[in-house]
């Protein structure tokens, strides 16, 4: 699945665009931040074809990608949503 794609799956299972906080990425992960927890539907996340994992720890949100795929799904999460990146 491309990175686009890919963004455009995850975003919604995240509770949309608005839920998001900002986001940002480690090797593996896209990292996010999000407003209301119980708005990420954290089964349909992990049925998303190239998601490897989810791990979510009070707000914080992690998909896991894998290595070479996380930076670019991130970069289109936050270029296609306009999602703030974390600093």
């Amino acid at each position: 699945m491309k990175d686009l794609e890919l963004a455009k799956k995850i975003v919604p299972a995240l509770g949309g665009q608005e839920n998001i906080v900002r986001a940002h990425n480690c090797l593996t992960r896209l990292r996010t931040t999000v407003k209301e927890p119980l708005f990420v539907k954290i089964n349909e996340l992990e049925n998303i074809d190239g998601v490897k994992g989810v791990v979510v720890e009070g707000s914080d949100v992690h998909v896991v990608l894998g290595a070479g795929t996380a930076k670019k799904v991130t970069d289109e999460v936050i270029r296609i949503f306009d999602v703030p990146r974390k600093s």
